[in-house]
Parts: C-alpha cells; structure tokens; sequence
C-alpha cells in the first residue's frame, strides 16, 4: 500500500518554509509521496488575500520540479464545492485511490484548533495526523498525532506579499523560479484586482 502525505494549504506565496518542512517529511518519515494540497479558498481566510488558485497552484509546480523530491502537487480541490474542507478532500481522495495509507500534514498551531474543524473525527479516521512545530504554539498531541521534528523556519506568506508590496527584494525567502514566476506575473502588488479570485 502507497503511503501518502498530504500538505495543504493556501500556499499564497509557497516559500522556503513550505518546502523545508515537505523535504523533512519525506527524509525521516516511512512515506512515499507528499503532496502539497492547494486550497482554492480555505474557510479561515479572506478571499481578497488570495492569487488566483492557477497561480498558486504554478508556483508550487515550480518548487516541486526544481527539488527531485517526491513530492507534487495536488489541484483537486479546484474542482470541489468552496469552502474546501479538508474532509470532503478526504473522502474525495479515498474514493479514487483506495490503495493508499493517507498522513495529514499540519502545523502545531492548527492542531491545537483541529476541534473545530469540519468533521474531525471522520478525518482522524481516514487518515493519521502528522504535526510540525511552530514558534508560539504549544505542542500538545492529541487525536493519535505523530510530532515530526522539522525545523522550525518562521518564514510567513504573508510577510512576503507584504515584502512585494512594499517593494522588497525577499527572493531568497522563496524556491528558485517562484520569484520569477511571482514578478512576471505582477502578483501581491498592494490593491491588484488581477490577483483576486
């Protein structure tokens, strides 16, 4: 049976961080795969904040491809009922592929509000939960929750829009060819329409 991780997000830039925990996951943990689950709206952010899901879900590709990891990039959430929650995504996944062991990848920060979240329980039993830590955020495992000791790399998304808007040069916080990508583009300039869902 192929095992799974999954790692969702809104990925609004995908940076460093993102990548640096991924490449953890699947260095010291027994998976096979990781996949970075985009969320075309995630129901605990404004909408406004957000690129268009195509251009995140592009500058993920190109922090995928550029790491010969096993790793990739998982867009089915684009075709699924907003608000994406994560269980429907669950189910979804479990329905097409029912030869697989599926992890859930999270930080510390949302475990500790994993209570709230839609359906919990169903989640917990379709898949493990595994937690990364997270500077401020107590580590207190519940739910069957596995820590994974990754490096703590407090690099935000929204510390890089802010960077862009301001006119920063912060292309070392992101994967090669994302900057790029990012500029081309013209994403995250301060009030750009274009940028919006």
């Amino acid at each position: 049976m192929k095992r799974i991780v999954l790692f969702p997000g809104s990925f609004n830039p995908v940076h460093i961080g993102h990548l640096a925990v991924a490449n953890y996951v699947t260095a010291y943990t027994e998976v096979d795969e990781l996949w970075f689950v985009v969320s075309p709206c995630n129901p605990h952010k404004e909408p406004q904040e957000l690129a268009l899901f195509e251009h995140r879900c592009a500058m993920v590709r190109i922090a995928v491809l550029q790491t010969r990891l096993p790793m990739s990039v998982c867009e089915l959430e684009g075709s699924l009922p907003a608000p994406s929650y994560t269980i429907n995504t669950l189910e979804t996944l479990s329905e097409m592929y029912s030869d697989v062991e599926w992890s859930l990848l999270m930080g510390a920060d949302n475990l500790a509000n994993f209570h709230r979240w839609k359906n919990h329980e169903k989640i917990v039993a379709l898949c493990r939960l595994l937690v990364y830590p997270r500077l401020g955020a107590e580590t207190i495992l519940r739910h069957g929750a596995k820590l994974i000791e990754a490096p703590v790399m407090e690099i935000s998304s929204t510390l890089v829009r802010q960077a862009i808007a301001q006119g920063v040069n912060l292309e070392a916080f992101l994967p090669a060819g994302v900057w790029n990508y990012i500029k081309r583009e013209s994403l995250y300039l301060t009030d750009c329409p274009q940028n919006q869902p």
